[in-house]
């Protein structure tokens, strides 16, 4: 049996009359009882019946082809002759031109062999086929195009299934019945395979090229559709500069002085930010930058130009150079979504109220630098980020110096790294930040958020202050808090495991249901806090005072508390018996105990 995929390999055509003698033989071999003249007689007459029903129908099948290809041939000459009337489609040379692509293109498809259309049929009375119906009809229909040899391929395909099926079809026929009439109706149904295949090959194939041209087409307009915004882009650009040169040009160091001058400009970097793609963008501010057009003398003095509710989304002022500095830059207000800054030192700019989500402040400094800059008062390297949206910002390997982070919305914000001395946090938003490995020192925290935070491997020291933060079901690990303040902070249900406090107050601290495990606290002040309910396992406490403290339902198992003094506080005689060492502390009855 032939394969699929021999097929597929070369235009093929599958020889009917190999598989007749196939079937011949078969039924040769299960009739050997029979007479052998007798056996060619009946051979003879039923190929001849045989002949003459494939001649019937192939010359319906030539007249159905030749009614259609009419029709087709009528409608197109007419479309063409209104729409091109110089053409003349009956001419010979048009006519060669199609007989010769219809014979390859069939000829590749496997329906047809060279030999079927160059010699004329004449038997038994019956009109000789036509040169050329069935090619022009299929040329013409598919609009004179050439398909790809991966479209013919498939159509290949598809052919070899089909003739494969009917002529398995017509064996298990034979096989059936011994009946030699069955041999002209396998014929029959092999010639009506066909018939139905080749309309269903054409409108598939259309059907396909169809897709294809559309899929060009379409490709073909979004480049274009890219090609002419970028171009209008350009254009935009090119009007901003022109706009700002002329401005520049005419007024020089005076434009602060012009509020027309001032207004124009804003306007133009409005509308062009809004327009602009993000490369775009970033020269834009560079200009803005290099003229000096958006930064400031002092704090009294505001720039030039406002970028107050600009489209800066994704703006990148990196150029590379080591050390890059943005000196004073005011970009009070603007939309800066996912901007990157990773490395640059921002002395003394100014971000307050800007949209800042997803941004990358990353190994970003403010350092003061003034060899080269005039600088004014000892504030002159501060950085301002005053009720700015720092959503899920990055501050990996910043290193501050006086910033102010006031009603600052930080949630979800990451600090790997992060060195500060004196940072503001004054009622900002940190709920869910996380904090690892950061150094801070004399800076504040008062009245923020720090809602189920994470604060891992961190070193606090001198005059951190966390009063009246909410700190509730925040995870402390790993941490060092020297000098800090947390006066009426609510620690509710955090965990606080393995850090050292010293020297630190929790007055009127809210410790309710804390985990604190393996802590040590030195010369800590507990005075009027509330630990009630919470877990104080393996915890050192040395020259610790818990005046007033309530430690009701609090486990102290395995604890030792040092030197410490337990005057009014709320505690019963089986807490106390649950410490492991109470040497030199003072009991809530004034009793001291000796050392051992």
């Amino acid at each position: 049996m032939l394969s699929i995929s021999d097929t597929l390999d070369s235009p093929f055509e599958i020889p009917l009359d190999i598989h007749e003698e196939t079937i011949d033989n078969s039924i040769t071999q299960k009739s050997e009882s029979l007479n052998i003249q007798q056996q060619k007689g009946s051979h003879s007459d039923s190929d001849n019946e045989n002949n003459q029903n494939e001649n019937r129908q192939s010359n319906r099948f030539v007249q159905f082809l030749r009614l259609t290809s009419s029709n087709v041939e009528n409608n197109q000459n007419e479309q063409r002759i209104q729409q091109m009337p110089s053409m003349n489609i009956s001419s010979n040379r048009d006519l060669s031109n199609v007989l010769d692509g219809t014979q390859l293109l069939l000829t590749r498809l496997g329906i047809i062999r060279q030999q079927q259309v160059e010699h004329s049929e004449a038997s038994n009375g019956n009109a000789p086929r036509q040169k050329g119906n069935v090619e022009y009809f299929i040329l013409v229909y598919l609009n004179s195009t050439h398909p790809d040899d991966f479209i013919i391929k498939n159509l290949r395909g598809l052919i070899t299934v089909i003739q494969l099926i009917s002529i398995r079809f017509c064996q298990r026929k034979r096989k059936m019945t011994k009946d030699e009439k069955n041999k002209h109706s396998c014929s029959e149904w092999i010639q009506l395979f066909i018939s139905f295949m080749i309309p269903a090959m054409i409108a598939i194939y259309t059907i396909l090229e169809n897709n294809r041209e559309l899929a060009i087409a379409t490709q073909h307009r979004i480049q274009d559709l890219a090609i002419a915004d970028d171009q209008q882009k350009d254009t935009i650009l090119r009007q901003f500069q022109r706009t700002l040169f002329q401005l520049i040009e005419k007024y020089g160091p005076q434009l602060n002085k012009s509020s027309a001058a001032s207004l124009v400009v804003r306007f133009a970097t409005l509308s062009a930010s809004r327009q602009l793609d993000p490369h775009r963008r970033n020269f834009l501010i560079r200009l803005l930058y290099d003229a000096k057009l958006i930064t400031y003398d002092s704090i009294s003095n505001q720039p030039r130009v406002s970028l107050a509710s600009a489209n800066l989304t994704e703006l990148c002022l990196i150029d590379g150079t080591v050390g890059q500095t943005l000196f004073h830059i005011c970009m009070e207000g603007a939309i800066m979504t996912k901007a990157n800054f990773h490395g640059i030192n921002m002395h003394g700019a100014i971000f307050n109220g800007a949209k800042l989500k997803n941004a990358d402040f990353s190994s970003t400094t403010n350092s003061l630098y003034c060899s080269d800059i005039e600088c004014f008062g000892p504030r002159s390297a501060s950085l301002y980020f005053d009720n700015s949206d720092l959503t899920s910002a990055l501050f990996f390997d910043a290193i501050y110096d006086n910033v102010s982070f006031h009603m600052a919305q930080m949630s979800n914000a990451n600090f790997p790294f992060f060195r500060c001395d004196f940072c503001f946090f004054h009622l900002a938003n940190m709920s869910q930040t996380s904090l690892h490995y950061v150094e801070m020192s004399r800076s504040s925290f008062t009245m923020s958020t720090f809602i189920q935070s994470e604060i891992h491997d961190s070193n606090f020291y001198e005059n951190v202050d966390f009063s009246n933060t909410d700190m509730s079901y925040a995870h402390l690990i790993h941490n060092n808090f020297t000098k800090c303040l947390f006066d009426r902070t609510n620690l509710r249900n955090v965990t606080f495991h393995y850090n050292k406090i010293v020297k630190s107050i929790f007055t009127e601290a809210k410790m309710f249901g804390m985990s604190i495990l393996h802590s040590i606290f030195i010369d800590v002040n507990f005075t009027g806090a509330d630990l009630s309910k919470s877990s104080c396992q393996y915890v050192r406490c040395e020259r610790c005072r818990f005046n007033l403290v309530n430690f009701n339902r609090t486990d102290l198992s395995n604890s030792m508390f040092i030197e410490s003094d337990f005057r009014n506080a709320t505690i019963s005689e089986d807490q106390l018996n649950q410490i492991s060492s109470l040497e030199g502390s003072i009991l809530p009855n004034g009793s001291v105990i000796d050392y051992k």
